[in-house]
């Protein structure tokens, strides 16, 4: 590991540096004495190394330095973080070294984003319990069926986070998704859901959305569709192409439907057809016919990820 070593003068301009500036920089000792050695350092950080030296010089003799800047690393290619330690000379100025603190630094940093991340992931999902109760509550006919169908919802949505929550190593997909759904259902359907599709990993939000609008088709299927029927079933399957998800679910009733388009439009509708509108930019076709319903969600995402 590369620790370069300096003399300074009290301003913090550099007498002189060991070789290992040169191999981590690329800089010639020449052009590093004076202030030439801030041009190897990332321009955000020259101003507070700068006013870090005077700031020491000008707090009297004894005082030691620790001030963290990046410094360009010739052979990677990129900036890395170093910490400047500096102590004082009897003589005046300054004997310095340059500790490499980049894994230290990049592993806290990255911390940070994960607890901003995680208070963000709170608030949605509080957010989205708080709406799913009020739905269901101006649905619901009596306390029961309240109890029932939110309790319902929070199983659906404990099983989603349980997905989300398998790390970075493997980002959940669309059919570990769709597995952890057929398995909630194994006593009841067992065998009659089946998917199919590309892995894909979609971002959290659009990944959070598309789950609750399939556990909702699922729901409905259980209790009104192919699922609630002897011998129905369902198949989902997606594409993936030209920055566009496309979910196709699609219901099969070989008794038909008694009532081929509900009179009522349930909270599993409203999100459908009206939060992946609103949140994701989606386009939704959502039609009934004898056989069942048919679903098709066109999703706009990022760049094709094969």
């Amino acid at each position: 590991m590369i620790f370069p070593r300096w003399r300074a003068q009290a301003s913090g301009a550099w007498e002189d540096v060991n070789q290992e500036w040169a191999e981590l920089t690329g800089q010639c000792l020449d052009e590093a004495r004076q202030w030439g050695w801030l041009d190897c350092l990332h321009a955000d950080d020259r101003e507070n190394l700068r006013t870090a030296f005077a700031k020491g010089a000008g707090e009297g003799a004894g005082r030691s330095l620790k001030i963290l800047g990046r410094v360009l690393d010739r052979v990677e290619g990129r900036y890395r973080w170093m910490e400047f330690r500096a102590v004082p000379r009897q003589t005046g100025g300054w004997f310095g070294a340059a500790l490499d603190v980049d894994q230290f630094v990049t592993a806290l940093n990255h911390l940070e984003v994960q607890r901003n991340e995680q208070r963000h992931q709170a608030r949605n999902l509080l957010a989205t319990i708080r709406a799913i109760f009020r739905r269901v509550l101006a649905t619901s006919d009596g306390l029961d069926a309240v109890q029932s169908r939110f309790e319902d919802r929070l199983d659906a949505i404990a099983r989603l986070q349980l997905v989300l929550s398998g790390g970075e190593a493997a980002s959940p997909t669309l059919a570990d998704l769709m597995a952890a759904e057929g398995a909630a259902i194994e006593g009841v359907a067992a065998g009659r859901l089946s998917y199919d599709g590309p892995a894909i990993s979609l971002p959290r939000r659009t990944y959070e959305i598309v789950a609750m609008a399939l556990h909702e088709l699922l729901t409905n299927a259980l209790k009104h569709g192919a699922l609630g029927q002897p011998g129905g079933s369902v198949r989902v399957f997606w594409v993936h192409a030209k920055r566009t998800l496309v979910v196709n679910w699609r219901e099969y009733c070989p008794q038909g439907l008694a009532e081929p388009a509900p009179s009522r439009r349930g909270y599993g509708r409203e999100l459908i057809e009206r939060a992946l509108p609103y949140d994701l930019g989606a386009d939704i076709f959502y039609e009934f016919d004898k056989s069942g319903l048919s679903c098709r969600m066109t999703i706009p995402i990022g760049a094709d990820d094969d």
